[in-house]
């Protein structure tokens, strides 16, 4: 028994409770890590390796053009391109479409500065 009055187990159960809480936050956070070519990580991950090597292959690949093009268009004659947190929210809408018939509740994926 511990001062407080309660048990060590009760003690590690509270401390146990929080990391997981802080780890499923984490990862509700890097699921959806929007890719900038179509679908946030949690999708990839969910599909197996290969489709998480692709995810990453398209993040390197094509969202830095995508990024990159965004900026381009904001940037004024004679003026360099800055690329500002903005230029990585794509803002892909949300498909309405279930194939399985299962409504899930699903959120917009998150811009990677705003994952950081």
């Amino acid at each position: 028994m511990s001062i407080d009055g309660q048990s060590s187990n009760e003690n590690q159960s509270t401390e146990g409770d929080e990391r997981n809480s802080v780890i499923l936050e984490v990862w509700e956070t890097l699921a959806r890590c929007d890719g900038l070519a179509g679908y946030p990580l949690g999708a990839a991950v969910k599909e197996g390796d290969d489709c998480v090597i692709d995810w990453l292959s398209c993040v390197t690949i094509f969202g830095a053009q995508r990024v990159a093009l965004k900026a381009e268009k904001r940037r004024k004659p004679r003026s360099e391109i800055v690329v500002n947190a903005i230029d990585f929210d794509m803002g892909v809408p949300l498909r309405d479409d279930d194939d399985e018939g299962i409504h899930e509740q699903r959120l917009p994926p998150l811009p990677i500065p705003g994952v950081i």
